[in-house]
Parts: structure tokens; sequence; C-alpha cells
């Protein structure tokens, strides 16, 4: 075999040696690309569900923090039409009280309506 054909030969072999390792090259980057868009596919699938969880629980917790707001304003407002009644009451208990003394009955004070 001449120099020429023996440097044609190892120019060829050079060349898809070279080229081969170009492709090698290029087709592990595509896959490794390949792999995490795999991976990146995976985990939205995965993360997707628990953030549509957590929205549902903030849309839920507004829910009942509304409702809280609004039981506590009834409780607020129950409380503050009882302690009238008290007084009112309290009122009443000592004038009967004292009026049925004044008609000769024997009658105690009336007792506290509450303990504080």
């Amino acid at each position: 075999m001449s120099f020429d054909a023996l440097s044609e030969v190892l120019t060829g072999v050079g060349g898809a040696g070279i080229g081969g390792l170009a492709t090698g090259l290029f087709g592990r980057r595509k896959a490794k690309a390949d792999e995490a868009a795999v991976l990146s596919s995976v985990a939205v699938s995965l993360v997707q569900p628990l953030h549509n969880e957590i929205a549902g629980l903030r849309d839920e917790l507004g829910t009942v923090r509304t409702e809280l707001a609004a039981h506590k304003r009834a409780t607020e407002e129950r409380e503050a039409a009882r302690r009238v009644a008290m007084v009112a009451h309290t009122e009443w208990d000592t004038n009967m009280a004292g009026r049925l003394r004044d008609a000769g009955f024997d009658v105690p004070e009336p007792p506290p309506l509450s303990a504080a």
C-alpha cells in the first residue's frame, strides 16, 4: 500500500472516528437533556397535585377565617346583650326583694347572677 493510500485510509478512519466521537458526545448531551426533561416532567407531575391541594387549603382557610370572624362578632353581640340583661335583671331582683320586704315578707337578698 502506498503512502498516499495509507494516508487516505487513516484520514477516512480518522474522520469517521472524529465524526463518531462528535456524534457520541452530542448524543450523550441529548440523552442527558432528555433525562433532565423526563425528571422535570416527573417533578411537575408530583408537585402539581400538592400545589393544587395547597391552593384549595388556602381557599378553605379563608372561608374558615371568615366564618370564625362572624362567630366572634355574634358571640360578642350576645355577650353584650347578656350583660345588659344581667344589669336589668339585677335591678329588678333587688327592686322586687325590696317591695316584698316592704309588704312584710322575709326575703333574702337575691343571689348574684354571675361569679365575677
